[in-house]
């Protein structure tokens, strides 16, 4: 017996005896929502389930196929094709796992984490760097601001500081794969 064949049965024995669970391999032609519509042969088979239990969605996991990709479809009513449902995925076009409020949506983007509110996680190494020119910076100051006096008579100070940091901007330190 084949590894599908090995499958079929170990979900025939779960599902308990006298009830069938058929199993078979179809090409995705379209997705709308949580469902999509499948090509087996010239047979299209529409509403079939991308996610196998429809519930309040407090927490979930679903998987978006890609249009074109194959997926093994199991017919949990039995072989009468009234419960189609995906469950497994030849090509995956995108990724949502949502559990209570925290969400993680992942397609060939990125990462998006909680909606993406907080624009995105620091790149560290950049941070650093910026931190160290500010840093070096404040600390000439510092050296020019004490052996050069300051008049008290309102005349400007004959010191030039020219720092070397750039202006900060945002997407100097943020990694634009990752947004939460």
């Amino acid at each position: 017996m084949d590894v599908y064949g090995q499958i079929a049965e170990r979900l025939k024995n779960i599902a308990g005896q006298g009830q069938n669970i058929g199993l078979f391999i179809a090409e995705v032609i379209n997705i709308s929502g949580d469902t999509c519509d499948v090509s087996i042969d010239d047979l299209t088979l529409t509403d079939v389930r991308l996610r196998a239990v429809i519930n309040d969605e407090s927490g979930r996991l679903f998987i978006k196929p890609k249009v074109g990709s194959y997926v093994i479809v199991a017919d949990l009513s039995g072989e009468y094709l009234r419960e189609p449902v995906v469950i497994s995925y030849s090509e995956i076009d995108a990724v949502n796992i949502k559990i209570e409020s925290t969400t993680v949506d992942i397609d060939k983007d990125g990462i998006i984490l909680n909606g993406g509110r907080l624009k995105g996680l620091v790149a560290v190494d950049a941070m650093v760097g910026w931190m160290q020119q500010v840093y070096t910076d404040l600390q000439m100051l510092k050296t020019q601001l004490s052996v050069h006096p300051v008049a008290g008579n309102g005349a400007p100070l004959a010191m030039i500081f020219n720092p070397s940091t750039a202006s900060p901007q945002s997407s100097h330190f943020t990694n634009e794969k990752i947004k939460q």
